[in-house]
């Protein structure tokens, strides 16, 4: 049988738990290649992010990020987008405000968060989970005004809670309100990510292979 295309996952994957890569692994995905498969990384991680790792792998295809809500080579030339529509946003962005929590609203363009004041031991803790973006972000005072005088139609939310029990009562309340998200809780720390329900890795990789025909 002849494979088309390899997806990769990244973290616990091609990345070890240290976060490096092997000499084995790299060698593997540019046999793959050098054999005409199409090699695209699949992740949770940002588009940015993964436009790093593919570098450093010689892969200059499609890559799926934001947990399958986007498909791009470029983050400027999306190939697919799963996005929020505007009204949904704001929606999403005044239910969450109604909670302490700090909120990331993701676009493969730029970031914005809100303005809190928090326990200095809460600050300490989200400078830590937020680390993780490459985009310098915009402050605002209020998130779903902001979404919806300026249109934007983001990816992604990415919220951390101070505690676990604020976190699913939380989560709760948004299936109630909301109930077209989808929720993902990595359960590594106090933070999840919501999406539309089409942005799934699964469905993104369907998209892509129907594209490659």
């Amino acid at each position: 049988m002849n494979y088309r295309m390899l997806a990769l996952s990244v973290d616990g994957s091609i990345l070890k738990e240290n976060g490096r890569m092997s000499r084995t692994t790299k060698e593997a995905i540019e046999f793959v290649q050098d054999k005409g498969v199409y090699v695209t990384l699949c992740s949770n991680r940002s588009h940015q992010q993964l436009e790093k790792i593919a570098k450093h792998l010689k892969i200059n295809h499609e890559l799926i990020s934001y947990g399958g809500g986007l498909i791009a080579g470029k983050a400027d030339k999306p190939l697919h987008a799963a996005r929020f529509p505007v009204e949904m946003a704001r929606d999403v962005a005044m239910e969450l405000e109604h909670f302490s929590c700090q909120i990331v609203v993701e676009h493969e363009k730029f970031e914005l968060t809100n303005r809190q004041q928090q326990p200095q031991n809460f600050l300490g803790k989200m400078t830590v989970s937020l680390s993780e973006s490459l985009f310098s972000q915009s402050v605002v005072d209020h998130l779903s005004e902001h979404i919806d005088l300026h249109r934007i139609e983001p990816i992604r939310f990415r919220v951390h809670f101070e505690t676990e029990e604020l976190k699913a009562i939380a989560v709760k309340h948004l299936h109630e309100r909301i109930p077209d998200v989808r929720i993902l809780d990595l359960r590594l720390d106090q933070t999840i990510y919501i999406s539309t329900k089409q942005a799934t890795k699964a469905e993104s990789l369907l998209f892509l292979g129907h594209e490659l025909g």
